[in-house]
């Protein structure tokens, strides 16, 4: 993967996380919280990339691009990332990562969510 562009991180995303709190009878209480909205470049997955990860039942259709900051947007600060929005869209993570390893750059893979008409 290539670093973006100048002016590519041209799409407003929310980054967001699932907290999960004990309730009463041995179960969970789970509640999605806003990590932060970061500006990121929005990339539509090719078909060959697709189909491959749809044999896996790993259905990557989409991935952002944004600006790592420490404590906050680094791949180890996103371990309980679960979903994105952009654009009115939302996107389940399914991978998290470190564009080339520099710690510049975090890449987020995620599959769309469709809505309740199943029309993307």
């Amino acid at each position: 993967m290539e670093h973006p562009d100048i002016g590519t991180l041209n799409h407003h995303i929310e980054l967001y996380r699932v907290n999960h709190t004990p309730s009463g009878d041995y179960s969970l209480d789970s509640q999605e919280e806003l990590i932060t909205t970061v500006w990121a470049k929005f990339d539509v997955i090719g078909g060959s990339i697709y189909y491959d990860n749809v044999n896996t039942d790993n259905a990557i259709t989409h991935r952002f691009t944004f600006r790592a900051v420490k404590g906050l947007t680094r791949p180890i600060d996103l371990n309980n990332l679960i979903k994105v929005v952009c654009d009115g869209m939302t996107f389940t993570v399914k991978r998290v990562t470190d564009l080339a390893n520099e710690g510049r750059f975090t890449v987020v893979d995620c599959e769309h969510i469709m809505n309740n008409t199943g029309v993307v």
